[in-house]
C-alpha cells in the first residue's frame, strides 16, 4: 500500500507539560496532533481491513519545501537531500503513531524494518510525506 500527506513534513514533537493548580498535565504539541489527525484520515481512508498483526516493512519519504535559496536556475530540477528539522527519525515516529491509530499495525513493535529519507521537493513539486507498506513473508535473510 502506499500513501501521500500532503503538505510540510511534521516531526514528533516532544511532550509538553503545564501546571493547573496542584497538577501538571502533559500534552502533545498542537502541530504534531494536527498533522497526525490528516495522516489518520487520509490511512484509514486507504486501508479498510483488519489490522496486521504480522511483521511490516515501511518506507517514508519526507519531500519538505524547496528553500528559495535552492530555486536559482543552476540548482538541480529533481529531489535534493534536506538536511534540516524535522529529522527524518521523528518524521517517522509521526508516521507510526498515524498507522497505529488507523489500525494498518496492531502495534509499532510489529513494524520491523523502517527506511526513511529526508528530502527537499523538486522544483514545481508540492511539499509532502510518502508512505510505502507491506507485509514481510518468512524470516530474515542470514
Amino acid at each position: 500500500m502506499k500513501v501521500s500527506i500532503p503538505g510540510q513534513p511534521v516531526g514528533k514533537g516532544r511532550h509538553r507539560s503545564a501546571r493547573i493548580g496542584k497538577f501538571v498535565r502533559h500534552y502533545t504539541p498542537t502541530k504534531t496532533v494536527c498533522w497526525e489527525a490528516l495522516a489518520l484520515s487520509i490511512m484509514e481512508d486507504q486501508h479498510t481491513g483488519m489490522p496486521f498483526d504480522v511483521p511490516v516493512r515501511m518506507h517514508v519519504v519526507a519531500v519538505g519545501k524547496r528553500p528559495k535559496r535552492l530555486m536559482r536556475k543552476k540548482d538541480p530540477e529533481g529531489r535534493m537531500w534536506r538536511c534540516t528539522k524535522p529529522d527524518g527519525d521523528n518524521v517517522l515516529k509521526a508516521v507510526c503513531d498515524a498507522m497505529v491509530k488507523a489500525g494498518i499495525v496492531i502495534d509499532d513493535t510489529h513494524l520491523i524494518d523502517q527506511h526513511v529519507l529526508s528530502v527537499y521537493a523538486a522544483k514545481g513539486e508540492q511539499p509532502c510525506v510518502e508512505v510505502e507498506w507491506d507485509c514481510v513473508t518468512g524470516g530474515p535473510e542470514e
